[in-house]
């Protein structure tokens, strides 16, 4: 059991960190810290005070302890590797408490789906500067650039959220395999998903007409030859990143915006392109990102289109199985191709434009979500309904 006042005593901790980094480092930015960590302290209308919280203190929590470590490591460089990973662990339970605190609470469906994308947000865009001594070629070295570890700490928050607000946490819903149409629908689904994958690369490189449908130069994609990505770990765990908490986040908005349109007309089918169409425009943030993860606005504008197409697809096929495994582990599967394309591979002259190869892909991705989607319309409304039922509720369709 966590104690009540561990927020209280964690505010005044970092109240104190504050006025440490204020007089060592004065800057606008640690003043700011400072000021609204006080400002949390001695507000007492809780509204007030918890939306300070919400917006502000994950932001504030994690710079803190980044910035000292990073001071630590700089140093004590002789045992920087033992300092980083102790940032790791404590990266993984520093928000436990604001979360119980202030997120937790939250009553309005649409209020917790505001405060779970922007801590998700906030969550995913904080890193922490490697030790100078560490080979940028290193397992720690791929695993901090690829900000699993941030990642894990929104997947933590999911699974607690989810709890916490009622819901049952259901990854792993039964399917009938008594039926022969599950089975064969379920496997030239999944057949039918692992070729358009590889189709999307390689018509992206492809030279000409036969290089997109199947003469593929497998030559191209090699995680230890990439273009993006120097570290091959790197390419892994960020793979490995983008399945997790991608696919976490879009079961936890699913949930809330089927509770939130409910007695809505095609509720389904309005959560399936809300959810796919917050899923894209999580992506915006690559457009102020750095290297190797910046896009121009341009590209961004493609990037939207393309994974709006996509995240309806991964979403019908988690509503169909039910279960969050395979969506994430096809997640983890195309991520790693298209971080393993070579220097060759990116030079390869496009046959297709960059508008037309992008209406292409997202119309794809559309008509196969599609395509599943009406052939198991009943299954996909039966597994949504599952999936949002609160604990001691009777299931109502």
């Amino acid at each position: 059991m966590m104690p009540k006042n561990l927020f209280q005593i964690q505010l005044y901790l970092n109240i104190l960190l504050g006025f440490v980094l204020v007089i060592k480092y004065p800057n606008f930015i640690t003043l700011l810290y400072l000021m609204i960590l006080i400002l949390s302290s001695i507000f007492k209308r809780k509204v007030i005070s918890q939306i300070i919280n919400i917006i502000f203190l994950p932001i504030i929590f994690m710079d803190q302890f980044t910035i000292s470590l990073q001071l630590i490591m700089l140093k004590f460089k002789e045992i920087s590797v033992l300092f980083l990973c102790i940032y790791y662990i404590g990266i993984l339970v520093l928000d436990i408490p604001l979360i119980k605190e202030s997120y937790f609470v939250i009553k309005k469906p649409v209020f917790r789906l505001l405060a779970s994308i922007w801590f998700s947000l906030v969550a995913t865009s904080t890193k922490i500067i490697l030790p100078s001594n560490l080979n940028s070629n290193s397992f720690l070295s791929g695993l901090n650039n690829s900000a699993l570890i941030n990642g894990m700490v929104v997947v933590i928050y999911i699974y607690f959220a989810i709890k916490n607000w009622g819901y049952e946490v259901r990854c792993n819903l039964p399917i009938d395999f008594l039926k022969y149409k599950n089975i064969i629908i379920l496997v030239v689904t999944m057949i039918l998903s692992i070729w358009f994958c590889f189709f999307v690369v390689f018509s992206s490189v492809a030279i000409n007409y036969k290089e997109i449908f199947g003469n593929w130069d497998f030559s191209l994609i090699n995680p230890t030859l990439s273009e993006k990505l120097k570290n091959s770990w790197q390419i892994y765990f960020s793979a490995i990143k983008a399945g997790l908490v991608e696919e976490s986040e879009r079961y936890i908005n699913l949930i809330l915006i089927f509770t939130i349109l409910k007695g809505q007309k095609f509720r389904l089918e309005l959560s399936i392109l809300i959810s796919s169409l917050l899923f894209a425009l999580s992506h915006i943030i690559n457009a102020f990102s750095i290297y190797p993860y910046k896009l121009s606005i341009e590209g961004e504008i493609y990037q939207v289109f393309f994974t709006f197409g996509l995240g309806c697809y991964l979403a019908v096929i988690f509503l169909y199985t039910g279960k969050l495994w395979i969506v994430i582990l096809f997640h983890i599967f195309y991520d790693t191709l298209v971080f393993s394309i070579t220097p060759l591979g990116i030079s390869g002259s496009l046959i297709l434009s960059r508008i037309s190869y992008t209406m292409m892909v997202t119309i794809g991705w559309l008509f196969l979500a599609a395509i599943v989607f009406i052939l198991n319309k009943k299954i996909i409304k039966e597994n949504i309904i599952l999936l949002t039922k609160r604990r001691n509720e009777k299931i109502i369709s």
